[in-house]
């Protein structure tokens, strides 16, 4: 049964910080195999991966939300992500590189800070809000898994 007010998230080590997305919008995890380059793909994009017979994109969250600025780490993890297209009724299926998963973790709806309380005037419509691991812990930031569908990229 489940509780209502209470949502699971997967954490992950990206550039050192940690984020995490709803843990229904994760389908799993692969380790990083590389990918097969595609001509006028977006920097972000690092091209495409089989995911269980089926071509997806392999998106660099990193360099698409601007922390890693280059940087690789070898032995860096996908996570597959299933986002909602209400427009087709479908999903889009991508992969994301993080450096490092880290653990399912519930938290009750009150533990959640928006981000657009922040007021600084940049863009944190990819941020479904802000959390501390444990009391006092360290803040992270929920993202949206639509996000990969920012930063100009157009993925039908």
């Amino acid at each position: 049964m489940e509780q209502t007010g209470f949502n699971q998230y997967l954490t992950f080590a990206l550039a050192g910080e940690t984020y995490a997305v709803d843990v229904r919008s994760a389908q799993t995890v692969l380790e990083n195999r590389g990918a097969t380059l595609m001509p006028q793909m977006p920097e972000h994009i690092l091209g495409v991966i089989d995911f269980r017979g089926r071509a997806i994109p392999l998106v660099d969250l990193g360099a698409l939300l601007n922390v890693t600025r280059g940087a690789k780490v070898e032995s860096s993890m996908v996570v597959i992500l299933e986002i909602p297209r209400p427009e087709s009724g479908e999903n889009l299926v991508v992969g994301a590189t993080v450096d490092e998963v880290q653990e399912v973790i519930t938290l009750r709806d009150e533990d959640l800070e928006s981000a657009e309380d922040l007021g600084l005037g940049f863009d944190t419509s990819f941020v479904r809000g802000l959390a501390r691991a444990g009391d006092g812990g360290a803040m992270f930031i929920i993202l949206d898994p639509a996000i990969v569908k920012y930063n100009g990229t157009n993925m039908k």
